[in-house]
């Protein structure tokens, strides 16, 4: 009577579980189909100790695949996989707690499960870790412990001695660099930065490719060489190496292998037109925070470094931030003279934008300097493509900027009185 009682109660157990498998996959297909089978194959197999079947089955409950999402049983199983070895299960679950996906937003607890990932030695976990630290963006900002995550994904071996594949910690090592370059968290070392930029730039990686031949160009870290300065310019930039291209060093070598003097001017030269648009690309990632930790000081110098060689986009930029008053003070007179000097070369294309600050560039450009009258006639070319809704658009925006130069006078005014 006992046993019959005891095989009673494990036949129940067995149906409520069957059951409750089928309940989760009727949410989203037949309880027959293929895909409400597979589910209650993988759980059985989960519930066995299988590492592969608890990951999928987990994953499936934070992304709501298959069936649907549940946090709580997505902790379940990744949390499972994770003690065995699983180091991407814990990222995950870092990944929806830090991104409030199908999961309650919580930093604290995503920076404890990448943590998790991070210790099992995941070098893509320790490097998001060291973001994460370093910018802070919700999460506590510390230079040092960046430092310490940012060192061990860019180890070329884990904490086990595992060799990792190759290029794995190039970007960690990019990152780590830039440390070195700015002295956060360490005493400023341009050796230790090329050191490290070499490592990433030979797995190929363009932004380290990009900020050697910088390093080379200024002979920052390494003795200044414009051949080699060329080699990792041309390298760094996208879509400028393909199958079949020549470097341009190479190529120069080939016509002229005696002549070393003028290829070194020759190089110095090529160096120089490219180092403009790597210098604004550079202001861009530090501007946006790609690649690099945002910061509108650092964007503002290498704006202005390629903005000295004459590059529009960046001369442009510039404009934008005394404008908006990032990284220096707003002072629209300054932002105009910076528009100015990009409106004659074209920039931007928009036209309604260029023709904005063509009128601007004209009124407050002096009528007896030479350019006046050229942008005169280049902003009443721009007026005939616009329409006029378009130009409706752009008198607001004059009178937006007239009045807000005005005040900016004014305030000047007031600031000299005082002392």
């Amino acid at each position: 009577m006992r046993f019959s009682s005891i095989f009673k109660i494990i036949i129940l157990n067995i149906f409520i579980s069957k059951m409750a498998h089928a309940a989760v996959c009727e949410e989203r297909y037949p309880a027959d189909s293929e895909e409400c089978q597979y589910v209650q194959e993988l759980e059985q197999k989960a519930e066995q100790g299988d590492e592969s079947a608890q990951f999928s089955l987990g994953s499936w409950y934070a992304e709501g695949r298959y069936v649907k999402p549940d946090y709580k049983l997505a902790i379940k199983w990744l949390e499972k996989a994770g003690k065995q070895g699983s180091d991407f299960s814990y990222f995950i679950l870092g990944y929806h707690y830090n991104y409030g996906e199908n999961f309650p937003l919580s930093r604290q607890k995503a920076l404890e499960w990448y943590r998790k990932a991070a210790e099992l030695g995941d070098s893509s976990t320790q490097e998001i870790l060291g973001d994460a630290y370093m910018y802070g963006d919700g999460f506590p900002q510390n230079t040092q412990l960046a430092l310490e995550w940012y060192r061990k994904a860019a180890s070329p071996t884990n904490d086990a001695g595992v060799v990792r594949g190759q290029g794995s910690a190039s970007s960690a090592q990019f990152k780590l660099g830039v440390m070195y370059a700015h002295g956060q968290g360490v005493p400023q070392d341009y050796q230790q930065t090329a050191i490290l930029m070499r490592k990433a730039a030979e797995n190929m990686y363009y932004p380290a490719q990009l900020y050697l031949g910088v390093a080379y160009f200024y002979g920052e870290g390494v003795p200044q060489d414009y051949r080699q300065a060329v080699y990792w310019l041309n390298e760094g930039i996208p879509g400028s190496y393909t199958p079949g291209h020549i470097p341009l060093n190479a190529l120069y070598d080939k016509a002229h292998p005696a002549d070393r003097v003028h290829s070194q001017t020759w190089y110095r030269k090529t160096a120089q037109r490219v180092m403009a648009k790597v210098q604004y690309n550079f202001g861009v990632w530090y501007y946006n925070g790609y690649h690099l930790l945002k910061d509108h000081n650092l964007a503002l110098e290498w704006y202005r470094r390629a903005a000295a060689q004459g590059l529009a986009e960046a001369q442009d930029a510039i404009g934008v931030m005394f404008m908006q008053g990032e990284g220096v003070s707003q002072d629209y007179q300054q932002a105009l003279a910076w528009y100015r000097k990009a409106a004659r070369q074209g920039v931007p294309k928009d036209n309604k934008q260029a023709y904005i600050w063509y009128y601007m560039a004209s009124i407050y450009t002096e009528k007896s300097k030479d350019d006046c009258s050229a942008l005169i006639a280049e902003r009443n070319r721009l007026k005939g493509t616009l329409t006029p809704d378009q130009l409706s658009e752009t008198y607001a925006a004059f009178d937006l900027i007239r009045r807000k130069i005005n005040q900016s006078k004014e305030a000047k005014k007031i600031a000299r009185k005082k002392y």
